[in-house]
């Protein structure tokens, strides 16, 4: 499916060059991970006079679209639903060219898998100027056959390829196959208007002890807390196997988990089986995460893989110190002993230890915290990101080169720089 970019002129690139610049986002649900937040995240912070977004979603029926549409209703971005039936209705790809076509957009932004395939293979047949697609985590299977040639290939009609850590740009380059010249990092962004720390005796304050009732958290008891997906990939089991030596050393200790997914009953019927339930507390989707997370005296992430950890940089934004898995793109965020605590992951011994040394060394946790908030507003601005990706889109929809010209080969695949990209 080769394409060249076709009727190239001055006239046509003088025109885009002086209007908005027309961004179309494919994304197949909206939940609370890294990449609804970084699409959501987009839609409000790049300028409007520069860029216009829509969102398009393949609705397969098991999707969050309900929160996505409700989401871009509040922005004031306009959406279209496609109902889909199941991973593989190709049905979905000849409107998902219509909607490209009518649209007449400079750039086509996918994200998550299923809108990654389609997405591409629709913006490709319908010949979009510049294709974008982002990457928010390591997937291994991406690295084994058929799916690595699936991904190389797309690779092949993507200008760029956003990764939101050097790991993960690392595992696309080295492991899947990807041409580095096509990859870019990007680390994902906190709004620290959003997620800050809440101190008593204000009257924001209020809406802490709201959700301190909500969730059965009374007078003085220590709360640990989570957030993420229920999969198999945020560890969650492991942490609830740690809960019963946590409690051993802190019996007033309670344990948050906030959000959903498959393994929810599971790791419940842990829970239960292990006689922390009384303990315990999930409290699924929840609007109001940055006041959940002032709930918080530590962070946990005990995931098994991850590509950047974007609730590890909310958590610090608000001042809630951090225990997170070595892995991933993880310790780009969190320096060990400065502004966190790393621990090996799938070992609920060593995580115990780490939470049980945070509360009981309440000094170290108060630096610990300043410090992460310090790191997370240096390092992790919203904007900032934003900006990074609004150039991005800048340099490939006023190129005057042909777009997607091809690479043939490279002889360092650790290369870092993006520099060299001629189109």
């Amino acid at each position: 499916m080769g394409r060249g970019y076709h009727g190239t002129d001055r006239r046509t690139l003088w025109r885009v060059a002086v209007r908005k610049i027309k961004v179309l986002h494919i994304i197949n649900s909206l939940d609370i991970g890294g990449n609804e937040r970084f699409l959501l995240q987009l839609l409000e912070h790049l300028p409007r006079e520069t860029f216009s977004q829509e969102v398009c979603v393949p609705d397969r029926g098991k999707d969050a679209t309900r929160d996505l549409e409700a989401a871009c209703q509040r922005l004031g971005t306009p959406i279209k639903v496609l109902r889909v039936g199941g991973n593989w209705d190709v049905s979905v790809l000849p409107r998902l060219i219509r909607v490209i076509l009518r649209g007449h957009f400079d750039v086509v932004h996918t994200h998550l898998i299923y809108s990654q395939v389609y997405g591409r293979l629709a913006a490709a047949a319908a010949r979009t100027r510049c294709i974008v697609s982002s990457e928010q985590n390591v997937y291994d299977f991406k690295a084994r056959p058929p799916f690595s040639w699936v991904e190389r290939r797309l690779s092949r009609w993507t200008d760029r390829v956003i990764a939101c850590s050097n790991k993960v740009r690392e595992h696309l380059i080295e492991k899947v196959g990807v041409n580095p010249l096509r990859v870019v990092v990007v680390p994902n962004g906190v709004d620290t208007d959003v997620f800050f720390p809440i101190k008593k005796r204000t009257r924001l304050y209020r809406s802490v002890e709201n959700v301190r009732k909500q969730l059965g958290i009374e007078e003085g008891d220590t709360v640990i807390g989570t957030v993420g997906h229920m999969t198999r990939q945020k560890g969650y089991d492991v942490l609830v196997a740690a809960i019963p030596r946590i409690l051993r050393k802190h019996p007033r200790a309670k344990f948050v988990f906030v959000g959903r997914g498959l393994l929810r009953g599971r790791i419940e019927k842990q829970a239960r089986a292990l006689g922390v339930e009384q303990r315990s507390r999930f409290a699924g989707i929840r609007p109001d995460i940055s006041v959940v997370l002032n709930c918080f005296d530590v962070f946990v992430l005990p995931s098994l893989w991850e590509g950047f950890g974007t609730a590890i940089i909310e958590a610090m934004a608000c001042g809630v110190p951090v225990v997170a898995s070595r892995v991933g793109g993880i310790p780009e965020i969190v320096e060990d002993g400065m502004n966190g605590l790393l621990v090996p992951p799938g070992r609920p011994g060593p995580l115990a230890e780490a939470v049980i040394l945070m509360l009981d060394q309440p000094s170290m946790r108060r630096e610990i915290a300043r410090v992460g908030r310090t790191s997370v507003t240096e390092r992790f601005s919203v904007r900032k990101m934003a900006q990074t990706v609004g150039k991005v889109y800048l340099q490939l929809a006023r190129r005057s080169s042909p777009p997607r010209k091809e690479v043939s080969e490279w002889r360092d695949t650790r290369v870092i720089s993006t520099t060299a990209w001629r189109g």
